[in-house]
């Protein structure tokens, strides 16, 4: 058998991730120990360069990190500078570590049956007949999923939008919210009179809130925006301790009954007023929405699992206050800061009496707080968490999907009970401060994203890593505010029209034509390619503005190029350098106009005072230039000097250009150079040089 042959039959070895994993933590560890010993830059680190050995070290290390560097670009096709900045050097870094795992996480998907490429997770619930691929890896070795598991996966552009059908169309005006309720089920306080016929208007034609709030002009009563249960969610007691703990039910052993239409609805209704305790859970969507919405309501109960369809009840919501707003009945949710909003949001639903098993795990201090952890905790079940980020939008929901819903409610019941039975265990008056906590989350109040002016800066400090110019700065806000004015007038999320990251880079790059505009996307955007002639001015317009240096390192030049005569660590010892040492030196004078910028420097009062950026400029241009004739040389500066002011009229040829002059008239009046000189002078752009 030839070496290839015996190549191929080889087996390849099994990797182990958790003992990969293993190995290379403490090395991690201590790397990132290691570096914190390093000296640090400035005087730390200038103090152990005068050490040959410490040279020699960094040298060969830094030879080193230069060769895993160059290695991992190669590997993804990237070239390395000769000469890299370490900035750059980082960003080749980061940029590797990003393809590097995108790569990983494509690969873990397949593995799990997620197919990335063709957009969102939204399984058809069709059954593939591919055979499964083996990974061999110990990541994969506890899937106890079958073939029969797995689905199809379908773009996000092949569904329709359900909100086109909804009588009353989403407001994503600046119109402050304004509570859905109509009618108010077990009140302690009755609904504001005006909020009433708002919302019944609104409820019965579907008429925009804009308009209804039009027609009644300056006679808005403020109350109307007020939480509509805030005195009966302050007002609602605890319930009695218990120390009953009630087993679950296998879930293939549990009644689940699918809600989907207002028959079923008014049953399920009917059958839960009579429960003292439910487990609820919502499923949410936002990328094809400007501010989301509700897609799924999972409920359970002791004795039976309910999935609630809203999409197919949508105007009957409402009626769930008939039990989330009765006091008499514990609500269990976990994390629920975000189901309280998006039920008032949706439907006008209230809670009351709320437990929130988040703050149960936090009280009693357990390693994780996720509803994952709590169920392998107390239940010893760990969950499939495949169509956590799935498109909840699609219809008919397959049953895959459906048990992963009802698995959220399932078992809450059942960790409600350990969870109180332990905090009764853990201090008295500890689940007292459950519901209290809980309580803050019922009180929140559901508000519109309101657009701000220099919001796009907290996108640039959070998610950038290059320091932009003021053209840039303004490419981002321009492309920043026209991205949310686009997506509140279509209905679509943010990230939908343009991504954060690419709003970024097409701020960065500035595309002087349109199609480098959709160069910057990997995928064909809809929203973008309808819009580019706008989108390509915007980008002009910043172009078009006028570019401003950073005035930073322009002051430190300033401040650096004078030199302290009574300092006692000079910059320069002019008597070393000049060889000359206890003699008297020539003096070369210098001829400076009065009305010029520079004239500053020499300490000439005029009547304004120029600015930082005119001083530096023409300091620039007439002092680092050594090629200009007509410039002043560095080293005249290092010895005695003599000033003579002239007029504004003289030919700056003859003013800059240093010659051996003439002895002065005793009649003028000699100007020394000053020790740091006062920057008082014209600001005059003909006057530049």
């Amino acid at each position: 058998m030839s070496n290839g042959e015996s190549k191929a039959g080889a087996e390849i070895p099994q990797l182990d991730i958790s003992q990969l994993c293993k190995q290379i933590l403490p090395v991690t560890v201590g790397s990132i120990r290691s570096s914190s010993s390093l000296p640090s830059a400035g005087e730390s680190y200038d103090f152990y360069q005068t050490y040959p050995a410490f040279t020699s070290f960094q040298r060969r290390v830094n030879d080193k990190i230069m060769k895993i560097v160059t290695d991992l670009n190669a590997l993804h096709g990237r070239a390395t500078k000769r000469e890299p900045l370490p900035d750059d050097l980082v960003e080749s870094m980061l940029e590797a570590n990003d393809q590097i795992l995108e790569g990983v996480g494509n690969k873990l998907d397949e593995a799990s049956g997620i197919n990335k490429d063709a957009g969102p997770i939204m399984p058809d619930g069709q059954i593939t007949n591919a055979k499964e691929k083996i990974i061999a890896a110990s990541w994969n070795r506890r899937s106890t999923s079958t073939i029969q598991d797995k689905s199809k996966m379908k773009s996000a552009e092949t569904i329709s939008k359900p909100q086109l059908l909804f009588r009353e169309k989403p407001d994503n005006t600046i119109i402050p919210f304004v509570p859905r309720l109509f009618e108010k089920p077990h009140a302690n306080k009755p609904l504001p009179e005006q909020l009433v016929n708002v919302n019944s208007d609104r409820h019965k034609t579907g008429k925009p809130l804009s308009m209804i709030l039009k027609e009644l002009g300056t006679q808005i009563d403020t109350s109307i925006y007020s939480h509509p249960y805030e005195e009966e969610i302050k007002s609602c007691g605890v319930p009695s301790a218990s120390d009953n703990v009630t087993e679950y039910k296998a879930l293939d052993d549990t009644p689940l009954s699918v809600v989907e239409s207002s028959l079923s609805f008014n049953l399920m209704i009917q059958e839960l007023r009579e429960e003292s305790e439910l487990a609820v859970d919502l499923e949410h969507h936002r990328y094809r929405s400007y501010q989301g919405f509700t897609c799924l309501v999972q409920i359970s109960s002791r004795q039976k699992d309910y999935i609630l369809d809203p999409l197919a009840v949508w105007e009957d919501m409402y009626k769930l206050n008939e039990v989330f707003a009765n006091p008499k009945i514990v609500k269990i949710f976990h994390g629920s800061r975000n189901d309280m909003l998006w039920l008032q949001r949706d439907f006008g639903v209230y809670v009351v009496n709320l437990f929130d098993t988040f703050f149960a795990a936090k009280k009693l201090d357990l390693a994780k707080k996720s509803l994952d952890y709590l169920l392998q905790h107390y239940c010893k079940i760990r969950l499939d968490k495949r169509f956590q980020l799935a498109d909840w939008r699609m219809r008919p929901i397959p049953p895959n999907m459906l048990r992963y819903a009802r698995q959220d409610t399932h078992y809450l019941l059942y960790v409600y009970d350990r969870l109180r039975a332990d905090l009764e265990k853990l201090e008295f008056g500890a689940t007292r401060e459950i519901f209290r906590l809980s309580r803050e989350f019922s009180l929140s109040k559901y508000e519109k994203p309101i657009f701000g002016e220099s919001d796009y800066k907290k996108l640039y400090e959070s998610k950038n890593r290059k320091k932009f110019n003021n053209q840039q700065l303004k490419a981002l806000e321009l492309l920043y505010a026209w991205r949310d004015q686009i997506a509140r007038f279509e209905d679509e999320s943010t990230d939908y029209v343009i991504p954060n990251h690419i709003l970024l880079q097409v701020s960065e790059i500035l595309p002087r034509e349109q199609q480098g505009i959709l160069a910057c996307f990997s995928y064909q955007p809809v929203i973008v390619k309808q819009h580019l002639h706008l989108l390509h001015k915007l980008i002009k317009r910043a172009r078009e503005t006028p570019l401003v240096a950073d005035e930073d390192p322009a002051e430190l030049s300033l401040n650096n190029i004078f030199i302290q005569e009574n300092e006692e660590d000079e910059l320069h010892d002019i008597k070393e350098e000049s060889g000359e040492s206890g003699i008297e030196e020539d003096i070369v004078p210098i001829k400076v106009r009065t009305s010029s910028a520079m004239s500053a420097v020499f300490n000439f009062s005029n009547d304004q005072p120029p600015s930082k950026k005119q001083i530096s400029k023409e300091v620039n241009d007439t002092f680092a230039d050594p090629l200009n004739e007509h410039s002043i040389p560095y080293q005249l500066y290092l010895r005695p000097q003599k000033v003579e002011a002239i007029d504004s009229e003289e030919k700056s040829e003859k003013i800059w250009k240093v010659r051996p002059a003439a002895p002065l008239k005793e009649e003028k009046e000699e100007v020394n150079m000053p020790t740091m000189p006062e920057r008082k002078t014209r600001d005059s752009n003909e006057d530049k040089i």
